[in-house]
């Protein structure tokens, strides 16, 4: 039987016929059995600089301090290949004031910024605060591993991640993670998660846009309203000073929890 190579292979890309497994590494293929095959890393990280990689996926995290307007810009330690999904959250809360999840927003590869606001009786106003902060999303090409061959306590890791960014997952053993965007209609959206989760999983969500997504006067928050096992429904909340209205500003969501081994 003549071999038949993927005719544009991507760097860890696997090929079978007759019984021989064959990897694409540095532009050639070469069987996976031959010594001459580099040994293949399962993580790449620096924990100390609070990144790690896994297959096709960057993680990064860290804990910042806003200046006195309540904004702090972070450059990622390490590039991603397109804008992450990134939320925040305040360590600290100020006298009996309110305080919602810090906004994510000028999300770009490099950096984010991140705004946080005391939600107050009579307004809306910025406050020096502590912040910490997730990124996850696409490794660039030179981070990447193999993601067929990897294994974590002796259970194949599995991953997807959507160049649209909508709706990304990864499998390790028997846990799911999913995570995407979605823009509501009128203050609410319907999310289909693209697994299956063999019981309800823990769902966030969290207002992350792009430069001119969210306006700097208010606070926004988002919330899962109900969760099951294929789908989850979001509700998003806007307030500026005593009003509190619907808004439709584009959001990040992740859920985790067990996967039901199918789809």
């Amino acid at each position: 039987m003549a071999l038949n190579f993927p005719a544009t292979p991507e760097e860890g890309d696997l090929y079978t016929a007759e019984g021989v497994t064959y990897v694409w590494r540095t532009n050639r293929w070469v069987k996976v059995s031959d010594e001459e095959l580099d040994p293949v890393e399962i993580v790449e990280a620096d924990v100390s600089q609070g990144w790690q990689v896994w297959g096709d996926t960057l993680i990064q995290w860290g804990v910042a301090q806003t200046a006195a307007d309540g904004n702090v810009t972070v450059t990622f330690e390490q590039a991603f290949k397109t804008a992450p999904y990134a939320p925040a959250h305040s360590t600290n809360e100020a006298g009996n004031n309110v305080i919602d999840p810090c906004n994510t927003t000028n999300l770009t590869a490099s950096t984010m910024l991140i705004r946080c606001r005391t939600v107050q009786n009579t307004g809306v106003s910025p406050t020096v605060r502590g912040v910490r902060w997730i990124a996850i999303g696409e490794a660039p090409d030179a981070l990447k591993k193999p993601k067929v061959v990897q294994t974590i306590g002796g259970s194949e890791l599995q991953e997807y991640h959507d160049p649209a960014g909508v709706a990304s997952w990864r499998i390790v053993g028997t846990t799911l993670e999913c995570w995407g965007r979605a823009t509501p209609v009128s203050g609410g959206a319907a999310v289909t998660f693209p697994k299956t989760f063999a019981r309800r999983p823990e769902v966030t969500a969290t207002v992350s846009g792009l430069s001119g997504d969210i306006p700097a006067d208010g606070v926004y928050s988002i919330m899962s309203e109900v969760a099951g096992v294929g789908a989850v429904s979001f509700r998003e909340r806007y307030v500026n000073s005593t009003t509190g209205v619907v808004a439709n500003v584009p959001f990040s969501w992740h859920a985790i929890g067990e996967w039901d081994g199918v789809s």
